[in-house]
């Protein structure tokens, strides 16, 4: 059931309105269970079900991209969680990658310590009494949900941590890692800066192509937690670079 409900959002991200009937058909199952998937995504506020059509929210939406490779993501952070011991104090960035990471060590039992920018981390893990989470402050940035700006750099600088977990936006052989925002690039940076391990979680889908602004070189990063679907000439360059990968 989970796999076909990311069907369904992953076509209604091509399209963002879709019959009914066309999910049915495509999906090869009864518009009676396709409406019972579509009411199960509108309680989690992923899309808008009315008149026989179903109309995506926001796909930038974080709780909508956590929908996108669920599964694979969720693989890469039970990975990543393997990194942290109990008692850790940790930097988490931001993205579908890193708050599904947050939830695994919430899972865990294990006592973690977790500075972050990102607003909806804090949100999507305060469920868990074994994880205390500290919010930077600064400028909040509202299509992504994450505190960015100088006030934010300037408590960053406070902290020294053994590992930050970072997602990326994109990948060049050549260059290494991108983000496709500036603000959310530069806060980045400053969170590499303190820590001495920089961890990225991504999915492959992440390294076909290249995004706004450059953001990581490869001797920043000291691990890669991925898929196994990784384009052959991304593996053997972050492999070339001493870079550990981690495939799940």
């Amino acid at each position: 059931m989970q796999l076909r409900k990311e069907k369904i959002i992953k076509i209604l991200t091509q399209k963002r309105k879709v019959e009914v009937n066309t999910l049915s058909e495509k999906l090869g199952v009864s518009k009676v269970t396709i409406r019972k998937d579509l009411n199960d995504l509108e309680e989690q506020g992923l899309l808008k079900h009315a008149h026989g059509f179903a109309v995506l929210s926001d796909p930038e939406d974080l709780k909508v991209r956590l929908t996108y490779n669920h599964n694979t993501k969720v693989k890469i952070a039970q990975e990543a969680a393997k990194l942290v011991n109990d008692g850790d104090t940790i930097m988490i960035e931001s993205g579908s990658a890193c708050a599904l990471f947050a939830e695994e060590l919430g899972k865990s039992g294990k006592r973690v310590t977790i500075i972050t920018i990102s607003c909806f981390i804090a949100k999507y893990i305060s469920d868990y009494p074994n994880l205390q989470v500290f919010l930077t402050g600064g400028q909040y940035q509202a299509n992504s949900e994450v505190l960015v700006g100088s006030i934010a750099k300037k408590l960053l600088q406070n902290f020294h941590v053994k590992y930050l977990f970072v997602g990326t936006d994109g990948f060049s052989t050549k260059n290494g890692f991108y983000n496709n925002d500036i603000s959310r690039a530069e806060i980045g940076e400053t969170m590499a800066d303190q820590a001495s391990n920089l961890v990225i979680l991504t999915d492959s889908s992440k390294f076909s192509h290249e995004s706004l602004i450059h953001q990581f070189n490869f001797n920043e990063v000291a691990t890669v937690i991925t898929d196994k679907n990784i384009p052959d000439s991304a593996k053997t360059v972050i492999k070339k670079h001493g870079i550990q990968l981690k495939l799940v």
